[in-house]
């Protein structure tokens, strides 16, 4: 079992990575540096909130999986 949830969190870590870069080079090629800039600034709240929210599952799992790994060892 914690195996499994180890290997979904990495997967979704992987998955969402995959997606979230895309997406930024998707705002770099069609709407050009400057709103690229605007969109990774550290003062974009939103932008980085969104990140942690997407990838947090893939944490949760990842680490729950793990833990259960450690107390069935």
């Amino acid at each position: 079992m914690g195996r499994t949830l180890t290997i979904i969190g990495k997967v979704w870590l992987w998955l969402a990575g995959i997606i979230i870069l895309i997406g930024y080079l998707s705002i770099l090629y069609f709407e050009g540096w400057g709103k690229f800039q605007e969109t990774i600034s550290p003062f974009n709240i939103v932008n980085w909130l969104t990140a942690v929210i997407v990838l947090l599952p893939g944490i949760l799992l990842a680490e729950w999986g793990k833990r259960l790994q450690d107390r069935t060892k």
